[in-house]
């Protein structure tokens, strides 16, 4: 994955960070993906982005196999949108996210979707409407 791309597009498969990351647009999940933190920090230098986006019944599953594995909203952000299709967080950190137009600031879900928590920590997230998390 390329640092700061503008609408990033991830197929099915593994993506692993190898560095620290800043993306200026949102990562929009189209298949079976796994997304690892591998110990580093995601963050968006863009204003009111969804970071990573899940459409079309697909399924996006985040772990961190290193130590903090981060995803940063920088208190402008929020993480993730789950408009249709499954989230699963198996470990990491998602913190700072806001949705100042939405619901759940670090995780706006559908009607009708999937979010599985198996580890992992959620903080200090906001959203304008409900749930500052979720």
């Amino acid at each position: 994955m390329a640092p700061d791309g503008t609408n990033l597009n991830l197929s099915d498969g593994s993506y692993y960070l190898g560095g620290n990351v800043t993306i200026s647009g949102e990562i929009t999940i189209s298949g079976a993906v796994t997304f690892d933190l591998n110990g580093y920090t995601l963050t968006c230098n863009a204003t009111d982005e969804d970071m990573l986006c899940v459409y079309d019944g697909k399924t996006l599953t985040i772990k961190d196999s290193g130590t903090d594995g981060t995803i940063d909203g920088q208190n402008k952000n929020c993480g993730f949108s789950v408009s249709s299709g499954t989230l699963i967080l198996e470990s990491s950190i998602i913190a700072n996210c806001r949705d100042d137009d939405g619901d759940g600031g670090a995780v706006d879900i559908g009607k009708d979707c999937v979010f599985t928590i198996r580890g992992g920590t959620i903080s200090n997230c906001n959203a304008q409407h409900e749930g500052g998390a979720i």
